[in-house]
């Protein structure tokens, strides 16, 4: 008995773990929307990021709420490491502008193509079996824009682990260095 429990664990380490993140970024509301799920039917995490003056709010909950100093958000070594060791399997985005009359917005319609253009390039290149699409909607109305994405990813629980205890020691030696520079 003991040895399946042992066969278990370490399939479920080993297996792929499937993640869709849904977002939804609105100019008019100047909100990013946000659903985490996993296997494609367990929603994890859902709620949004508003912008405040120097900081972004994280809504998770109906009463939850968490702030965000921009600093934080900041991309370094540490997050390329660990997205290194997730597996993006698809990329699915839009890009709605209202305003079709307007130059500013056919011009944006054009960058955004070639940016799309190039960043296929770059992920074909990178990972030739990643399902990359991007589109351009112009809007007529002046309803605003917004961008809706989503992306799927495969890790395995050794990788979460991973993730978990490098975010787990880091958190640990933050508190340790405030703590030292509270002291001195």
């Amino acid at each position: 008995m003991i040895y399946f429990a042992v066969l278990i664990f370490l399939l479920l380490l080993i297996l792929p773990v499937i993640v869709r993140l849904r977002v939804i970024i609105s100019e008019e509301q100047k909100r990013l929307f946000f659903s985490i799920s996993v296997f494609n039917r367990l929603t994890v995490l859902t709620g949004y990021i508003g912008i405040a003056k120097n900081r972004a709010v994280l809504h998770y909950n109906k009463n939850k709420t968490k702030v965000l100093p921009y600093r934080t958000m900041l991309f370094d070594g540490q997050k390329a490491d660990l997205l290194k060791s997730i597996d993006i399997l698809k990329i699915h985005g839009a890009v709605i502008i209202g305003g079709e009359t307007e130059f500013s917005s056919l011009f944006t319609a054009f960058s955004i193509n070639e940016l799309s253009a190039i960043a296929y390039s770059v992920l074909k290149e990178e990972k030739p079996y990643i399902n990359f699409k991007n589109d351009v909607i112009n809007l007529s109305s002046e309803n605003g824009s917004s961008v809706l994405c989503e992306a799927v990813a495969s890790l395995n629980l050794a990788v979460a682990l991973k993730i978990f205890i490098k975010k787990f020691i880091g958190g640990i030696k933050d508190k340790c260095q405030k703590k030292n520079l509270k002291t001195k």
